[in-house]
Order: C-alpha cells, then structure tokens, then sequence
C-alpha cells in the first residue's frame, strides 16, 4: 500500500509493507542501452542538481550518507544542470566553489541561501556580496567565474545533462547504465534500497563484461 503526504512543495510516499521488494524497472529506475563509465573501476554515481532545485536540498543529504558508506567503490560525480541562464549562473558558482577549494565546505551554504534565505545567488552583485560574507575573496571569485576553466566546465556539464537526456532535477545516474530521480523513488525512505540495488546490479553488469570472451 502506498501512503502519500505533501511535504513542503514536494510530495513522498510511503510504501508500508513492501519497503524490502527490488525496485522495478520502468516504476523505480530506467535503463540506458551504453557500457559503464569504466571497466574495473568504482561504480560511477552522477548526482544531476541545480541549487535552485528543493528537492536537490532536500535529498542531497541522504545521498551523501549512502555514498560515505561506499566511497571505496563508488565514485560520486556531482553535475550542476546547465540549461537556461539561472541554471548556468548557479553551474558557474558551483564550479567556481570547486576550482577555489570551497565546494566542499559551501555546497549546502548555497543551497541554504537560496532556500532559506530567500537570496537571488543567480544575481552577480548578490553572489559577489553573499561570498564575501562568508570570507571569499569576492574579486578573486569574479575573475574565476568568467574564466575559460569554468566556461569549459559548465559546457561539459551541458553536454552530459543532453547525452543522458536530463530532465529534472534531482536525477541519479549509476555507472551510465542506470538512472532514477526523485519522482520515481517517491519516498527519501527508499533511496539507499534503491541506490544499493543499482549498485549491485552495475557490478554485475561489469563482472560479466569482464568475464565474456
């Protein structure tokens, strides 16, 4: 039985009683007819996000937590959509984070400016003012966003999000093989099963390939 609630603008479901069963193709993930990203490796996850995005905030949390307990097999790509001008402004201040070495401690900052406090990050003068309140060399960010580094990087970014044909946000693509988003998981209850049965059926896939003459 499922039960849905309406949480925030977001609606999840409850699956009571039938939280243990795989997840089912075509209703919980889809697949893509392409090879994995590379064979003998860790497992790629590419995390496809826009910090304009709730449910991105919401759930990036959960992925994090799941990907900590895999980190020595997987390999977890985040990729900021980058299509329209406010998706591509955000894509620049995340790549322009990552080159100065401030992603990792600003990611979820960004997001809760946006969302909690209502901040316009997309603007240039509110972005340069918000980094340099937070002891960011507000120049120095300036002149890296409109480097050829981060064009290249948002260009790239475009380019994935129109090969796997992205459409919304957040989606999770496992190993290029498989993908599911956040609509088709419906609950947060039911994303570490869901990620741990992509998980192993990407290695499967990859031990096979292996394995064939």
């Amino acid at each position: 039985m499922r039960v849905c609630l309406q949480v925030a603008p977001l609606l999840f479901c409850l699956f009571v009683g039938n939280l243990e069963a795989n997840p089912v193709l075509g209703e919980d993930f889809e697949r893509f007819n392409t090879s994995p990203s590379t064979v003998g490796e860790s497992v790629e996850l590419m995390e496809f996000f826009s910090y304009s995005c709730l449910g991105c905030y919401q759930i990036g949390p959960d992925v994090d937590h799941w990907f900590l307990g895999k980190k020595q097999i997987v390999n977890l790509k985040l990729v900021p959509i980058a299509k329209g001008e406010r998706s591509i402004k955000l894509a620049q201040m995340f790549f322009t984070l990552e080159l100065m070495g401030y992603l990792a401690a600003m990611h979820y900052e960004v997001f809760s400016a946006i969302h909690d406090q209502g901040k316009n990050l997309w603007d240039l003068d509110v972005r340069k003012r918000w980094v340099g309140s937070k002891g960011i060399d507000a120049e120095r960010f300036e002149e890296i966003s409109n480097s050829d580094q981060v064009s290249k990087r948002i260009e790239e970014a475009r380019e994935l999000g129109e090969f796997f044909h992205v459409m919304t946000t957040p989606t999770l693509i496992i190993d290029r093989r498989y993908w599911t988003s956040a609509g088709m998981i419906q609950s947060r209850d039911r994303l570490a099963s869901v990620l741990d049965y992509l998980l192993e059926q990407a290695s499967l896939n990859r031990r096979s390939m292996t394995q064939s003459p």
